[in-house]
């Protein structure tokens, strides 16, 4: 009768153990539920937060830029910048991207376009088209044919298909390429 007892109290405390193990192992996964939900959060907010710096950092650059004009040149300058940034964070810069009633090329983000009211309107796409497509600028082959009405196809093609309408900043201010 005393083993049997014995034997009765090992039987109950390993049951006892088993049924503990099986606790801890359900408390163990939903911790692990919340910590992954928690974290999953924290990076999308975290990659939001980058993305959103990233921006500001392109934005305030190209304001800058606008900022500094006082010369022809700074005004040059200005208007050739472009910037490539991951616009909608899917961690590439092939697509294109839209800003206000733009559309562009993350590849090639002008900074004419990011920058509203540089130097009260004074340098738009439009202002800035005729600053970079005028001869008299540069002493460059490439800009040569630039007299007949034509645009050297480096300073147009971003090869993300943008859409032929006036949301393509190309379009509405004239930088897409005339044939004669």
């Amino acid at each position: 009768m005393l083993l049997n007892r014995k034997a009765e109290k090992e039987l109950q405390m390993i049951f006892g153990l088993f049924v503990l193990l099986i606790i801890s192992l359900v408390v163990l996964s939903l911790f692990f539920k919340f910590t992954e939900k928690s974290s999953g959060k924290m990076e999308g907010a975290s990659s939001e937060y980058f993305k959103k710096a990233d921006l500001d950092t392109v934005k305030q650059d190209c304001q800058s830029k606008c900022d500094q004009i006082n010369t022809d040149n700074d005004a040059i300058e200005f208007c050739k910048v472009s910037v490539k940034i991951d616009w909608n964070g899917d961690k590439t810069i092939l697509g294109n991207a839209t800003y206000g009633k733009w559309k562009f090329c993350e590849a090639k983000v002008p900074c004419f376009v990011l920058v509203d009211n540089c130097k009260q309107g004074m340098y738009d796409g439009a202002k800035c088209r005729d600053i970079l497509f005028n001869p008299d600028n540069y002493n460059l082959p490439a800009y040569d044919a630039l007299a007949g009405g034509d645009v050297d196809p480096a300073l147009h093609d971003d090869g993300c298909g943008l859409p032929d309408d006036n949301s393509n900043w190309k379009v509405k201010f004239g930088f897409t390429p005339r044939n004669p």
